[in-house]
């Protein structure tokens, strides 16, 4: 008997995430990946980055940050609940006692999480790496047309 092993990539898995948050939520007009980077080598960073950094998008698109470091990651919002009434669709989102809004999970390598961005305006937001002091910084400017048509 043979057994077929099959793979499942990172990709694969992201893809199939987005298209299911596209079709529960109807709303999605596009998305947008954000790349988290960060190697670490005996508890120094070596390289750490989000790829881009400054995310320009419309009106109605879903950002999925992908981790793709060697932490675990969460993401934090520090104008929370000015980002939670802009936002739909979260998965595992949380408001804290600062009005600070961010992941209520560790994100682990390959894993993912998302936002639908429903109103304009610029929202600030930070990775940090679980365990690490290393921050990094990110912006996502939602207008009516991308890259600030």
């Amino acid at each position: 008997m043979t057994i077929r092993k099959y793979t499942v990539t990172g990709s694969m898995v992201l893809l199939f995430a987005l298209s299911l948050l596209v079709i529960e939520t109807g709303l999605a007009q596009e998305a947008r990946v954000i790349r988290i980077h960060g190697d670490f080598i005996a508890g120094k960073p070596a390289v750490t980055r989000v790829e881009p950094q400054e995310t320009w998008i419309k009106k109605g698109t879903t950002i999925v940050w992908h981790n793709l470091s060697n932490k675990e990651v969460k993401i934090l919002f520090p104008k929370g609940k000015e980002c939670q009434e802009a936002t739909g669709a979260r998965i595992l989102w949380k408001l804290d006692s600062r009005a600070c809004l961010f992941t209520d999970f560790n994100i682990p390598f390959g894993g993912t999480t998302s936002a639908l961005f429903n109103s304009i305006g610029r929202y600030d937001y930070e990775i940090e790496y679980v365990g690490e002091k290393t921050k990094e910084k990110g912006s996502i400017l939602v207008r009516t047309e991308p890259y600030g048509k």
